[in-house]
């Protein structure tokens, strides 16, 4: 057998296997497609084994058609011996076949008009070819098996005549919504071998697979809320029917009541005056066929009056001794109130005769005793079942719903009191499919069972199409998304062949390129604008651990998670930048970052130049360490040097010469200038090291600027420099780390003081809406141009005016910056060479609401 089953019919091993598969894959997706199915379980809004059968047959060829015809069967199997089962067998038989045939044409149909207009096998990238195949495989030969299987069922009685077109027009839209999502799926996904083509079955098979899941959910969510709707109003019939009964069936019984009162008043009773009683009473109560008197003589309890008088004479059958009333009797008796016996024919016709004591006396007894010994006798009725049930449900509506109305204590043969609609009203073809409802009913002590059931006349009149209209354009729109992605990833597969056949031409020109890309110390990442990786060099392979095929069309943040915006790239053309990079075992590493942005016939790209800094990193760490190692070393020397001088200075080692004192003060000037530069060494140790943390609270600047002058005001006294404190706003709060500022605000003033020979230094403060500012100004000698451009850097160290006081350690400016900017603050600073400079420092501003809690 040749794959497009042309060759002739091979009862194989293999051949078997194929039609017993595709009858278990037809089987299984039915089996899930009825549970979409409307009543009483035929069409669909889709059905997937229609997609299925016609891709069986694409692939494996015609002959696999009596496996779509055994799956069919198989499905319909249970829903057809359901609704024939007032058939004969072979006509259950005609009808699956019936099915099964047309959903094999249907395949056969499909599969043959694409196999001669659009071609198999096919990899439907062309537009025109996946339209024409979806138009050909769906609605077109979907027509076959809509009107084949309708028709049929039309015919034996299972589909009414009227329900004929929306039953065709959900059959053909079912089958077809199956093949235009399932077909194209199964065949895009047996062709995934290939990577491009399983790029597409992803793309294809993924968005339609959870779209329809989401249509199939909202459908079952609708349709449940409508069920639940339909079963309320179901239920509330059926207690509309319960509660008629019960009314009827109780005002019956007072009638028995009303006859009790007239033979316990004590008059005399004869039986022309019982039969005008019964008379009026029998036009108030129609379903009555009888009223009896029953006197109680002797352990005989015999009818002495019965209205209407049989036909056939008087009854003299023993009610006490006769087995079909002597219960209800002997119940009547000792409980002194109503009881009942099934259904029976001697008293009366198709109903329940009811009896009710009357003893001597104005009340009934109390115990049993008494009433047998008081009982007078028992009054009777019997009534006609149907009749008194139908004159009960007559302004009731009930249409559509089947009752069933049984005694649950009687014998099986006078079980059935009431049965609508009966079978010969054409039961058999209101088969009950839907929901039931089963309530007790009290009559007279018996317990009758009242079953209420959905027939398809309901299900019909009751029909909503909110949850058909969500199912049905659910599954439309799938079937446009599916045809638009195959289009699109058709479309995609044409760009991408030519694409790489124009690569292919490309490729030999840049194989010198390559060589010296390869061949480069530094790692060059090329990428495009839309940051997809293009190119990957042997240096790069040897930095991340990435081969190229697993690295190129990636994003570049896989290597580089913090990397800028791509609009940002001309930005930083031509710079020098420290990133982090991410190893292929995820290890992060320091990098030196060079950027060139360039373009050619392909497009605009830009290349990253990267230099793995990990050693340099690792010696500027161990440079740090040093620093804060040999600073924590010294600081103790100095510091009891620096305790001991000044002991000395104080008078400790007795009064001492003018020249050992100015050689003592010399040394406490050094070391004091010692513990500063240790201290700086310290503290910039901490802030590359990031172990700097600072804790701020509302802190008031005026409090800050009165302490720095206190502080201060001696040394600016001395060199003859005016030092105070300017308040344009007033209570300005900030936000603020009160040591770390002042740290910071000590580095500036000790370089104003050191540059400043004459003039003045200015502490200023002001403030906007959102920022306090303190500037501190002086009118030293200004910062020189080659100095500012690092002034706050850690390798900053400039140079004042000659008559400087000391040489400073250089880390200062950087320090105070570090410590404002941890604070969430600033420094920036303005100088004018020969005439002074200004540093300014901006910190959050405290909300007023939280000023109390600063410090005072």
């Amino acid at each position: 057998m040749t794959r497009n089953g042309t060759s002739a019919w091979q009862p194989t091993g293999k051949l078997l296997g194929r039609i017993l598969g595709v009858a278990a894959l037809y089987f299984i997706t039915g089996k899930l497609g009825t549970r979409l199915a409307l009543p009483p379980g035929y069409a669909t809004a889709i059905w997937p084994p229609s997609g299925i059968a016609l891709a069986a047959v694409l692939v494996f060829g015609y002959s696999v058609w009596p496996g779509i015809c055994l799956g069919s069967c198989l499905v319909n199997l249970p829903t057809t011996l359901h609704a024939l089962s007032h058939a004969s067998a072979w006509e259950a038989l005609l009808v699956l076949v019936s099915i099964g045939l047309g959903a094999s044409l249907e395949a056969v149909v499909g599969a043959f008009f694409v196999k001669r207009f659009v071609g198999f096998p096919d990899p439907l990238e062309e537009e025109r070819k996946v339209i024409w195949f979806l138009i050909l495989g769906g609605p077109l030969s979907c027509f076959i098996n809509a009107t084949m299987s309708v028709t049929i069922l039309s015919m034996v009685g299972v589909i009414p005549w009227t329900n004929y077109p929306i039953n065709w027009g959900t059959w053909w839209i079912g089958d077809s919504i199956g093949v235009i999502i399932l077909t194209p799926m199964i065949l895009i996904a047996a062709a995934a071998r290939e990577r491009k083509n399983l790029r597409r079955a992803v793309s294809v098979v993924l968005p339609l697979c959870v779209t329809f899941v989401l249509v199939v959910f909202l459908f079952i969510f609708s349709s449940g809320r409508e069920q639940r709707q339909a079963r309320m109003e179901f239920h509330e019939k059926a207690g509309d029917v319960q509660q008629a009964l019960q009314m009827k069936f109780e005002r019956y019984l007072d009638m028995l009541h009303v006859t009790q009162s007239l033979f316990q008043s004590g008059e005399k009773i004869d039986r022309q005056s019982f039969h005008r009683f019964v008379e009026n009473e029998r036009l108030r109560y129609p379903g009555v066929q009888a009223l009896i008197w029953a006197p109680y003589q002797r352990d005989r309890v015999v009818p002495l009056f019965r209205e209407p008088a049989p036909e056939n004479g008087a009854v003299s059958v023993n009610l006490a001794t006769d087995p079909i009333y002597k219960e209800a009797v002997q119940q009547a008796r000792d409980t002194g109130d109503f009881a009942a016996t099934e259904r029976q024919e001697v008293l009366g016709n198709g109903g329940p005769a009811i009896f009710l004591p009357v003893f001597a006396g104005e009340r009934a007894p109390d115990t049993p005793a008494e009433r047998k010994k008081l009982l007078r006798g028992f009054v009777a009725e019997t009534f006609h079942s149907v009749r008194v049930i139908e004159s009960a449900l007559s302004g009731v509506n009930r249409r559509g719903i089947g009752l069933r109305i049984e005694d649950e204590a009687a014998s099986p043969s006078q079980r059935l009191l009431y049965l609508r609609p009966s079978s010969e009203e054409g039961r058999s073809s209101e088969l009950g499919v839907g929901i039931e409802s089963n309530v007790p009913l009290e009559m007279a002590g018996r317990r009758w069972n009242l079953q209420a059931y959905e027939t398809v006349e309901y299900l019909i009149a009751h029909r909503t199409w909110h949850a058909w209209s969500v199912l049905l354009l659910g599954l439309l729109f799938t079937g446009i998304l599916g045809a638009f992605l195959l289009i699109v990833t058709g479309r995609t597969l044409q760009v991408e062949s030519l694409v790489a056949l124009r690569t292919a031409s490309l490729r030999a020109s840049e194989s010198k390129f390559r060589l010296v890309l390869q061949s480069a110390q530094e790692a060059i990442v090329t990428a495009s604008l839309a940051g997809d990786i293009v190119s990957w060099n042997r240096a790069a392979e040897l930095i991340f651990g990435y081969r190229p095929s697993e690295i190129l069309g990636k994003p570049l943040v896989f290597i580089l998670p913090e990397f800028f915006p791509i609009p940002a790239i001309g930005t930083f053309a031509r710079k020098s930048l420290e990133v982090k990079g991410k190893k292929k075992d995820g290890n992060e590493i320091p990098l030196e970052l060079s950027l060139a942005v360039w373009e050619d016939q392909a497009g605009r790209f830009f290349s990253c130049f990267l230099r793995d800094i990990t050693e340099r990193k690792r010696i500027d760490q161990m440079k740090t360490d040093f620093v804060s190692f040999a600073s924590h070393q010294l600081r103790t020397p100095i510091a009891e040097i620096k305790g001991l001088v000044e002991n000395m200075l104080g008078g400790l080692a007795g009064n001492l010469p003018d020249w050992q004192k100015k050689y003592l003060e010399m040394i406490q000037t050094i070391t004091f200038r010692t513990l500063r530069l240790i201290k700086d060494l310290l503290n910039a140790s901490k802030i590359m090291g990031g172990m700097v943390l600072a804790e701020t609270k509302p802190v008031p600047l005026k409090v800050v600027a009165d302490q720095l002058i206190e502080e201060y005001h001696e040394a600016a006294r001395k060199k003859e420099i005016d030092f105070h404190l300017e308040e344009l706003d007033k209570n300005v709060m900030v936000n603020a780390d009160l040591d770390k500022l002042t740290e910071a605000l000590r580095n500036v003033v000790e370089n104003a003081l050191r540059f400043t020979n004459q003039g003045s230094i200015i502490v200023l403060i002001r403030s906007n809406r959102d920022f306090g500012f303190l500037e501190i100004s002086d009118s030293g000698s200004g910062i020189s141009e080659s100095s500012f451009v690092k002034l706050f850097s850690k390798e900053a160290v400039f140079s004042g005016s000659p008559a400087a006081e000391g040489a400073g350690t250089g880390l200062g400016l950087y320090i105070a910056k570090s410590f404002i900017e941890l604070q969430k603050g600033d420094i920036t600073a303005t100088t004018v060479p020969g005439k002074g400079s200004t540093f300014t420092f901006k910190l959050p501003k405290v909300r007023e609401e939280d000023a109390n809690d600063g410090t005072r």
